[in-house]
């Protein structure tokens, strides 16, 4: 079987970029090579294209990160037990491809999805934070056109 291009991606980049969008919190600087890794090692569906995926998670980054965490928005079970895995175990389990692939790029790819589980991880706590405060945000500017079309103002609760 011919290994396609976007099977032999270049680590360094595809963590680079990951670790940018991440850092930033910023799901439109994912680029392609990052893009391509996610939805064909790490149980992500394609959402039609780059910029579907992007427009899926612009404002549910945490979404992205949890996602990930689990194994992708894919979900497989194990034969024996029932329970769900997360896609990129057999990378962990066997540091192979989906392919069991253990030539180089099989042991690169599971080095980078080992060093990708390790980069969100590291952010998945303040992008949660920061999801979260924007969600209430969000919430907060409703209340408030709502309140004004009503004649009435939103004012914080005083006190415990």
């Amino acid at each position: 079987m011919a290994v396609r291009e976007y099977d032999s991606p270049n680590p360094k980049t595809v963590l680079q970029n990951v670790k940018r969008v991440l850092e930033n919190q910023d799901i439109d600087l994912l680029q392609t090579p990052a893009y391509r890794i996610l939805i064909t090692h790490c149980g992500f569906i394609a959402h039609y294209n780059l910029e579907g995926f992007r427009a899926t998670y612009k404002d549910h980054l945490d979404d992205f990160v949890e996602s990930f965490l689990r194994g992708g928005e894919v979900r497989y079970v194990d034969g024996l037990t029932g329970q769900p895995i997360a896609h990129w175990k057999n990378y962990l389990a066997n540091r192979s491809s989906y392919l069991y692939d253990t030539s180089y790029q099989g042991v690169m790819l599971a080095d980078l999805v080992r060093d990708l589980i390790t980069l969100f991880k590291l952010h998945q706590a303040g992008i949660a934070w920061a999801s979260q405060a924007k969600r209430r945000a969000r919430r907060v500017a409703n209340l408030e056109r709502e309140a004004a079309a009503l004649g009435y103002a939103v004012a914080p609760k005083e006190g415990p």
